[in-house]
Formats: structure tokens, C-alpha cells, sequence
């Protein structure tokens, strides 16, 4: 069960101030992306410190936190980002080691878990400030992950970089993403195996976020409600708000029509819903994909 727990983020976060003056360990494990050289991959804009703290729980199996598992995925989820957001953000990735406790699972109880994994990593050495934390344990909590504000907490299925991702987005605001299409949405909320906060499968190669998504993290600012020639979102920040339409061309020169607007779900709420995807000279609600590129609008 993948799980978005709404725990008021004071009680968890209360002690983050602890994460101060030290200096980093020899160990550290920096996950950047995989780009060869600055000039092939310019600076973000913006970066975010990711702590990631592996905890063996007493007695506890931690096959899947081992470092071939963790590197590769954590690289994969910080060059998922940057391609996601045109190289404006880049996540900053440190893993610690493998962090042992000798205190029994404390099943999902996340306060517990904080403690113990602010406690222990102090205890290595990991004091600094950072600006997003995940917490990932040897199994003892039915739940797969689940996110409180900054906090991401992975307790299944801890070697899926899909899920990683799909967290991080809600430790950045994402709420879930769904569609019109009934039978897309599984469990009621996530629809499409396209959108990252539709889905948690694994290959991050496939996965992206729209331009709704987009521009809640803060990489793109939409065009007002008239026509216009958009560059495909995949590799352009290119949008048109008609609210509460918001329209993408793709590469294979459809238009993808997103409606902003909540949908209730026992697996954490979905803000936006893909209503159409548009060939050339169909349309939907005002927007039309008038071929080549080019979108006409009018107010729905």
C-alpha cells in the first residue's frame, strides 16, 4: 500500500535543527548526475540537499539498502529531476552508510522512525542542514513509502526508483495526478503511465512530470489563454492556461489536455486530471491541436 500519511509536520519536524555545523565524513556518498563534464551540463538554478539514511533495524534485512542498489537509484532519481526540470533544479544527493540500530522496527510509527534516523546520523557525523531527508528501513511497517512535508519515508520496496521519484514530488508539493479515462486509474487516483505522479513503476526513462506539475515545482510558466506554437513539453517548458485547462504538445505531435481540480482518494488527493490527448485537428473544451505545432485557445 503506498501511502501519502497527513501527520502535522511540526511533530516531525521540530528537531531539524539538530542538523547543524558539522563537518561532512569522509564516506559520504555524493549521487550527482551522470553528465561528463559542466559544459555538457551548466549549473542548476537551484539545488536541493537530499539526505538519504539507511537503517538496519535489530535484526533486520537490508539486502535492498545496500549501496548497488542505493547509488543507482538515488543517480537515476537526481538526473530524472534535472531532465524533468530543463537543468533549473538538480537534487544533491548524499547517502549515508548503512546506519545501525538496536532498537526492534517501530512499525509506521514515522515520529519514531525521525528520531532514531536524526539520532544516528548525527551519531555518523551527518549534522548538516539539508533540505529534504529520506529515511528508508529494513522491513517492519505494512505501508511502501510515505511523505510528511520534507520528510520521505521508505518502508517496502525500497530499491524502486520509480516510487523514490514519485515521493520526492510530494516532498516538493505534488499532490497525484489522474485521468478521465476510468480504467487508467488505478486504485481510483493514478492514471496514466506517463505522468510520475500517476504512477511508481520502475525505469525512470519513461516517466515525466507535466506542465501542471511544472510549474508547481517553479520550471514553467504558462502562456496566457491564446494560440500558440508550443515546443514539445518533454524538452521545452511550453505550456497554454485556460483555466482550468492546461495544454501540452508531446513529441509525437499530439496535445494533451490537463484539467486542475481535486479528485478524492483514500491513497492521498489528485489536483489535476488528463481529460483528452488531442491528434491533429481534434479539440477539446476550447483548446485545439491545429497540426505542426500550433495550438489554438479560447477561454472553456
Amino acid at each position: 500500500m503506498l501511502a501519502i500519511v497527513l501527520v502535522p509536520a511540526a511533530l516531525l519536524l521540530a528537531d531539524l535543527g539538530g542538523f547543524a555545523n558539522a563537518q561532512t565524513p569522509a564516506e559520504v556518498r555524493a549521487i550527482r548526475d551522470r553528465r561528463k563534464t559542466d559544459e555538457q551540463s551548466p549549473p542548476a538554478a537551484k539545488t536541493f540537499r537530499v539526505l538519504v539514511m539507511p537503517i538496519r533495524w535489530k535484526d533486520g534485512d537490508a539486502s535492498y539498502l545496500a549501496p548497488r542498489y542505493q547509488d543507482p537509484l538515488w543517480r537515476n532519481v537526481a538526473d530524472f529531476w534535472r531532465r524533468e526540470t530543463y537543468g533549473q533544479q538538480a537534487l544533491d544527493v548524499t547517502i549515508t552508510p548503512l546506519l545501525e540500530s538496536a532498537k526492534p522496527m517501530p512499525g509506521c510509527n514515522h515520529a519514531q522512525v525521525l528520531s532514531e534516523a536524526q539520532a544516528l546520523a548525527r551519531a555518523a557525523g551527518y549534522a548538516s542542514n539539508y533540505d529534504r531527508y529520506v529515511m528508508l528501513s529494513t522491513p517492519g511497517c505494512g505501508m511502501q513509502w510515505a511523505t510528511i512535508g520534507p520528510m520521505i519515508f521508505g518502508y517496502t520496496y525500497v530499491s524502486n526508483e520509480g516510487k523514490a521519484a514519485h515521493e520526492m514530488g510530494h516532498a516538493f508539493g505534488l499532490q497525484h495526478s489522474s485521468s478521465s479515462v476510468a480504467a487508467e486509474n488505478l486504485y481510483g487516483v493514478y492514471g496514466n503511465a506517463w505522468e510520475i505522479m500517476s504512477g511508481i513503476w520502475p525505469d525512470l526513462r519513461s516517466w515525466h512530470f507535466n506542465a501542471y506539475d511544472k510549474w508547481r515545482i517553479g520550471v514553467l510558466t504558462p502562456l496566457p489563454c491564446a494560440d500558440a506554437t508550443l515546443r514539445p513539453i518533454e524538452q521545452a517548458p511550453d505550456a497554454i492556461e485556460c483555466a482550468p485547462l492546461w495544454a501540452e504538445r508531446h513529441e509525437d505531435g499530439t496535445v494533451w489536455v490537463w484539467k486542475r481540480g481535486a479528485t478524492k482518494s483514500s491513497y492521498g488527493a489528485a489536483d489535476n486530471m488528463r481529460m483528452a490527448i488531442l491528434k491533429p485537428g481534434e479539440s477539446y473544451g476550447g483548446i485545439r491541436n491545429a497540426g505542426d505545432g500550433l495550438v489554438t485557445a479560447r477561454q472553456p
